[in-house]
């Protein structure tokens, strides 16, 4: 690889983030050193190029914003999403990655176009649906979206195993599209270790590595999806030189159905910024056994905190809507067609069901107390245009949509 670089590559080097990566020393060469590697030893080694040198004369500004997504994700910079298991982080990476393939605003943030390639190492169903809901509901075709995705097992924690692969995937990508792979997404970083030990820092150091290269070798920014630790208030599960090498961090969280994402680390944006979201079924199909199969979209609470729309409610009234939106992502099936009914593809659950699911979740009650806290909660939430019922059907009404 060549050894020179231009002013800005040095600058976003600088800035802590690579342009391009050293090659390797041949593993297979012996270490540096008299006596370790015999007569000739120096010349089985790969010579690094002479690093750069930027003078003063040549230092200029660099005005150009650089982002993917506004005040969220940098080109070529490392990201990771984190969050407990079920709190929404593969939905809304999922939506923030087919946003920026379709060149649309992510909640309200301007994105800058680019080829995304996802590699689903967690594979299933469910990476296949999610994205065919999202092209569906934002009625976009596939074939004039640039995203790739990479349904196989990826080891980046052995140098000599997949790091190779995944930059060729992505230049093959890039080609095919005909568009600049730009952001790629890893799903887990705890898959992409390959049974690696996330705390210890021979492993996690080696994943930086890799993910290093793949960022300096192809100019995409690279977003892990990972997990919280025991202690969530302790940030994403591994060693710690995992967050010291990122450049943005995002935690999602679901307190009570309040989901959000926070940014809480920038190394050259603002931090701080809390987005709430939530999760809209949405019924795909039926099976071979005629069962319904559905996933869920992410729908932002446009200008609002986390939780907003939800504080004023009363616990009770939380945990009856929360019931709500449980049951419908489990056995939501699409509203009968008619004009008392939202239009398509709006699913709800029998009025039933969700009473006894929330009935369920209010044991410590008794009878005549759970049927009346039922009844006052659902008042609640339809007069508050939250939900909406008719003719034995509850449906959680979306922003904007006649409940």
């Amino acid at each position: 690889m060549t050894a020179h670089l231009s002013p800005e590559a040095v600058l976003r080097a600088a800035s802590g983030t690579q342009e391009r990566f050293d090659p390797p020393l041949d593993a297979s060469a012996p270490p540096h050193g008299g006596g370790h590697g015999g007569p000739g030893a120096e010349t089985n080694r790969r010579r690094k190029p002479p690093l750069p040198l930027l003078y003063a004369a040549a230092i200029e500004p660099v005005l150009s914003s650089g982002e993917i997504v506004q005040g969220l994700l940098l080109e070529g910079s490392a990201a990771v999403v984190y969050g407990e298991s079920n709190s929404g982080k593969t939905f809304l990476v999922t939506d923030i990655a087919l946003h920026v393939a379709a060149g649309r605003p992510w909640n309200g943030r301007r994105v800058a176009r680019c080829g995304v390639v996802y590699a689903a190492l967690e594979g299933g169903h469910g990476f296949r649906n999610r994205v065919t809901a999202w092209l569906r509901h934002h009625a976009v075709a596939a074939v004039d979206l640039p995203f790739a995705a990479i349904p196989a097992a990826l080891d980046l924690r052995d140098p000599a195993a997949d790091t190779d692969r995944l930059i060729a995937a992505v230049g093959e990508a890039s080609a095919h599209m005909r568009h600049r792979v730009g952001l790629i997404v890893v799903d887990t970083l705890s898959r992409a270790l390959a049974g690696g030990d996330e705390n210890a820092p021979a492993d996690m150091g080696a994943l930086v590595q890799n993910m290093d290269r793949v960022r300096a070798e192809t100019g995409a920014a690279v977003m892990f999806i990972h997990h919280s630790g025991k202690d969530p208030g302790r940030g994403a599960r591994g060693h710690s030189l995992l967050r010291a090498a990122i450049d943005s961090e995002i935690e999602v969280t679901d307190r009570e159905g309040a989901r959000s994402a926070i940014v809480v680390k920038q190394r050259d944006l603002a931090k701080g910024a809390e987005i709430a979201f939530r999760l809209m079924p949405v019924v795909l199909g039926q099976n071979e056994f005629g069962e319904t199969v559905a996933t869920c979209i992410v729908e932002a609470t446009a200008g609002e905190r986390t939780g907003a729309p939800r504080q004023s409610l009363p616990q009770q009234a939380r945990v009856i809507l929360d019931r709500l939106h449980d049951c419908v992502a489990a056995d939501g099936e699409p509203l009968p067609a008619g004009p008392r009914f939202p239009p398509p593809p709006v699913s709800g659950v029998r009025y039933d069901v969700w009473r006894a699911s929330a009935d369920a979740a209010m044991g410590h009650l008794g009878k005549e107390s759970r049927r009346r806290a039922f009844g006052r909660a659902v008042e609640l939430l339809i007069a508050r245009r939250i939900v909406g019922t008719q003719d034995g059907w509850a449906w959680p009404a979306r922003p904007g949509q006649a409940a």
